[in-house]
């Protein structure tokens, strides 16, 4: 599923997939995008992401 988005890539990137009940994904984020040998993740905003994703469903 991410593979044809992120297969190449020479960067790290970090991307969110949500998910419904049925493993079937609802939406994907991509809350950080770093340089050659990594990332930073605000783990605040994933968690904020999440929650307004499931208070959407």
């Amino acid at each position: 599923m991410m593979h044809p988005i992120i297969g190449e890539l020479v960067h790290e990137e970090f991307w969110v997939l949500f998910l419904n009940n049925s493993n079937k994904m609802i939406s994907k984020s991509q809350p950080s995008k770093g340089g050659m040998t990594g990332t930073i993740v605000d783990v605040c905003l994933v968690l904020k992401l999440a929650l307004k994703m499931a208070l959407q469903a």
